[in-house]
């Protein structure tokens, strides 16, 4: 399992979140086949479904990844036991998957699409 957050438990009984960017990015690559690319210098979110890669919207990351957390929460590897309602907080306030150069380059990395797939994506925009 990969691991997506650090639980540090602080002095004061409170607990601290704190989150991975890589583990989140690599769950959003592997198991939800999330890409991104420059085509003709413009940059886009790809999705992988039915044997293609759609274009999709930074935000489909972050909700496919909200919806991840609700679902599997209780399966998740965290290093110190939280609530639900702690870690979502958490989640929220710092909102870890941020649009810039890292998730870019990680989902970008080993990634090319094919020629098809760069016709079908062309015709959409």
């Amino acid at each position: 399992m990969t691991k997506i957050a650090e639980i540090n438990k602080l002095k004061n009984g409170k607990k601290n979140v704190e989150f991975l960017e890589l583990g989140i990015y690599k769950i959003l690559k592997e198991k939800f086949e999330f890409r991104y690319t420059k085509i003709d210098k413009k940059g886009y979110y790809l999705k992988y479904d039915k044997g293609i890669y759609s274009i999709t919207n930074f935000q489909q990351l972050r909700d496919c990844f909200h919806k991840y957390l609700n679902q599997e929460f209780n399966n998740l590897e965290l290093s110190e036991k939280i609530d639900f309602e702690t870690f979502m907080n958490a989640y929220y306030k710092k909102l870890p998957i941020k649009n810039g150069d890292f998730c870019k380059k990680y989902l970008s990395s080993d990634f090319e699409l094919t020629e098809e797939n760069i016709d079908i994506i062309r015709k959409r925009i």
